[in-house]
């Protein structure tokens, strides 16, 4: 058989270069080595992601339960402490668990994980938190909740059945365990020797596979051509391994731990708001018989708002109506004849108005006000 190939000092009987099995046999253990850390870099990553996302579920769940507990609560001047003081608590406890995972000393260096209303915390409790070494933080903050939750139920704050508020304590804990199964993959490395063996393996098939390629083909191009995509997919695939095997840090391909601190801290802010406080009830509207329910019209969410805006803008216009009314009602009220006495033909309103007797500069003064509301009401429209 004739062979080919650009080098014929290399061409000899059962020579390895012209037999396709032992470098198949060999590429195949390359591939399988770099996909198998690839894949395991790829669980790490997402383990990363699942148990820091349960983590923070966890303890939202925790602090959303302990507040909807004190709803039951008649001690209503302790009430508003607690829940500003569990805000600010949970907020120091989700920053100093992800500075650990993340190895961050937050009083050395800039951590980015910002922290709600510190200064609201007395001087004596964030000292205590700076003077802890940096593995002992999140737990010295974990203990001060449940001491803070003991100690509320005394005061009647927490005033709910024990087996409900034990669900508080159990949701808590759970929390605390993802924190320790993303602090293992943030302290266990991939096995040092398994990366050393694939990048010594991954070196080896860079020198031979331009020597095994060449003897397959007829041009110097299609040999640079199909070296250039074995070797190009291996090395990506490990350094994409390497990359993603540490989810924890500051570099670009980390998990954003400063972005899941800004959005637990708004979830938390939301339990201080006052929709969070008060419970909704059913409108008048509201169609109690079951068979007219199932025959209601379905809205989706998108024009049930653009309805709330519609009746909001015509609530507000006939607001501002009642309180400015337009020139030609108010002649129509006020009588033409500047002398003699007259009798008023119309009823007297029922809403606030504007007083005649007024000076000329309140009637420069409200005019523009006037102006103001209407333009804002009719600018309403495209926001709809």
């Amino acid at each position: 058989m004739e062979q080919r190939g650009l080098l014929p000092s290399l061409l000899y009987e059962n020579s390895i270069l012209t037999d396709s099995a032992a470098y198949s046999g060999f590429n195949f253990l390359v591939g399988f080595i770099v996909v198998f850390r690839t894949n395991q870099a790829y669980s790490r990553f997402w383990e990363g992601v699942t148990t820091t996302n349960q983590m923070r579920a966890e303890w939202f769940d925790t602090a959303s339960s302990l507040v909807s507990f004190t709803k039951a609560s008649k001690e209503h001047d302790k009430i508003l402490e607690f829940k500003h003081m569990l805000v600010r608590l949970f907020s120091l406890l989700h920053a100093t668990a992800f500075a650990e995972i993340q190895g961050l000393d937050f009083t050395l260096e800039e951590s980015g994980l910002p922290i709600i209303d510190p200064g609201g915390i007395d001087k004596v409790s964030l000292k205590a938190v700076l003077d802890e070494p940096q593995d002992c933080r999140c737990r010295l903050v974990f203990q001060w909740i449940q001491q803070m939750i003991v100690e509320n139920i005394g005061t009647g704050v927490l005033c709910i059945a024990p087996p409900i508020l034990s669900r508080a304590f159990q949701e808590f804990a759970t929390g605390m365990v993802n924190f320790y199964d993303a602090k293992k993959i943030a302290l266990v490395p991939f096995p040092f020797p398994y990366v050393q063996t694939t990048e010594a393996l991954l070196l080896f098939h860079w020198l031979l596979a331009p020597l095994a390629i060449i003897m397959w083909v007829d041009h110097w191009a299609w040999a640079g051509v199909f070296c250039f995509i074995q070797v190009f997919i291996l090395w990506s695939l490990n350094n994409i391994a390497t990359e993603i095997e540490a989810p924890f840090g500051q570099d670009p391909n980390d998990l954003d731990g400063s972005a899941m601190q800004r959005h637990f801290n708004s979830h938390l802010l939301l339990l201080l708001h006052d929709h969070c406080s008060r419970t909704p009830s059913l409108s008048s509207e509201a169609k109690m018989d079951y068979p007219a329910l199932e025959k209601s019209d379905r809205l989706s969410f998108t024009e049930m708002w653009r309805i709330l805006e519609s009746q909001s803008q015509d609530e507000l216009m006939e607001s501002v109506e009642q309180v400015a009314p337009s020139p030609q009602k108010a002649s129509e009220e006020v009588p033409a004849s500047p002398s003699g006495p007259t009798t008023s033909q119309t009823t007297p309103p029922t809403t606030p108005q504007i007083t005649p007797q007024t000076s000329p500069q309140s009637e420069q003064m409200a005019a523009p006000r006037r102006s103001i509301c209407k333009d804002w009401v009719e600018g309403l429209g495209p926001m709809v």
